[in-house]
């Protein structure tokens, strides 16, 4: 008799749950709600990448998540794992990236990066959330500190933001 065995799972056929012809649907993130939303970024030759939301049962039913494209370049978002209206993604200002906050029911937007940013411009991008201590922190990378990308660690309103290592 074999030391191990392999686990055999009966393949599944992957299922599109975007449909954007011509162009990309990247950085998908899931509601906390699970009901089956997503938040994600969406490229196409006509305007920069725009941020959509849509519920995965209805592939043809995104829905901006901004009522208007907005000029700039949005992308990475990530739901708050506790709060079902409160996304944060990446947003191109000049020629730099910055974290934003967006309340999704009240339609707030904070530039997380301006809150704490004392030292010039930088790029900061591949925001996630985490419990740091007991406490729901933003993490994500910067390359503020030396030109070379190094993990930080901030508040929900973009404050206290700090190296994750020192």
């Amino acid at each position: 008799m074999p030391v191990s065995s392999a686990l055999q799972l009966a393949p599944v056929a992957p299922k599109l749950v975007s449909s954007n012809a011509g162009g990309t649907d990247t950085d998908p993130s899931w509601s906390p709600r699970g009901d089956g939303t997503i938040v994600f970024a969406r490229d196409s030759s006509a305007q920069p990448s725009q941020l959509f939301t849509e519920n995965v049962s209805d592939p043809s039913g995104a829905t901006p998540v901004f009522g208007s494209p907005t000029g700039f370049i949005d992308s990475e978002p990530v739901f708050d794992p506790t709060n079902p209206n409160h996304i944060v993604f990446v947003r191109v200002v000049g020629m730099h990236d910055h974290i934003f906050s967006y309340d999704l029911s009240t339609h707030t937007l904070t530039d997380l990066s301006a809150q704490g940013r004392n030292d010039g411009p930088a790029n900061d991008a591949s925001p996630s959330f985490a419990l740091v201590r007991g406490v729901e922190r933003i993490i994500f990378q910067s390359d503020r500190a030396c030109g070379a990308m190094q993990l930080y660690s901030m508040t929900e309103q973009g404050t206290d933001q700090e190296p994750v290592f020192r």
